[in-house]
């Protein structure tokens, strides 16, 4: 029997976008917080470790370590968020979106859904992790997302009109970027498809 090409649980979807935001928001980053609090304290003078040369350097350079965690946490969000944008959508008045309704249970892809009570109507849409729209980046912490993307190919063989995801993005860096060093990665494919800018 062949394996089918796309598997698609909305359960599993809410269940991880959920795990993924509650450790970023109510875990990570609290804990975060409280590190770099308790590593403040101990360098400065009256703390448990005050070196009038070195413990300033210390302090940099966990700065530097703190800045790169919470860039983690929003890309665990980011995450999150690419899990959570995979619905489908009914369109109402004045252009405003609600879910679309699961028409049995459970949903295993967007055509599982319809708009209204069975028999309804396919969703009018479907969201493909849109992104945030950010095209213009200033320093290593600001967070483009372009959203999920793909082929046109891959919309004519799921049946999508070709605006339903992004084939291409493109960013720039501002005229006020600073120096250091800028990370890109695929999200669906990690650290295989990463690469790094180097702005001095």
């Amino acid at each position: 029997m062949a394996t089918p090409d796309i598997g698609i649980n909305y359960d599993d979807i809410t269940t991880a976008s959920g795990l993924l935001t509650t450790a970023a928001n109510d875990t990570i980053a609290p804990e975060l917080t409280t590190l770099y609090n308790s590593v403040h304290n101990l360098l400065q003078n009256g703390g448990g470790l005050y070196m009038i040369q070195t413990s300033p350097a210390i302090q940099a350079q966990y700065e530097q370590f703190n800045s790169s965690a919470l860039q983690c946490v929003e890309a665990i969000k980011s995450f999150a968020k690419m899990f959570s944008d995979l619905v489908a959508k009914c369109e109402q008045a004045g252009g405003v979106d609600t879910d679309a309704v699961p028409l049995h249970f459970p949903p295993q892809g967007p055509f599982d859904f319809g708009c209204g009570a069975p028999p309804a109507p396919p969703p009018d849409e479907i969201e493909l992790g849109g992104g945030n729209g950010i095209r213009s980046i200033a320093s290593p912490s600001t967070i483009s997302d372009s959203g999920w993307m793909q082929s046109h190919a891959l919309d004519t063989a799921l049946h999508l009109p070709f605006d339903a995801a992004r084939a291409t993005w493109s960013v720039r860096f501002s005229s006020t970027a600073v120096s250091g060093t800028y990370r890109y990665m695929c999200q669906v494919h990690g650290d295989a498809m990463e690469g790094f800018i180097h702005i001095n």
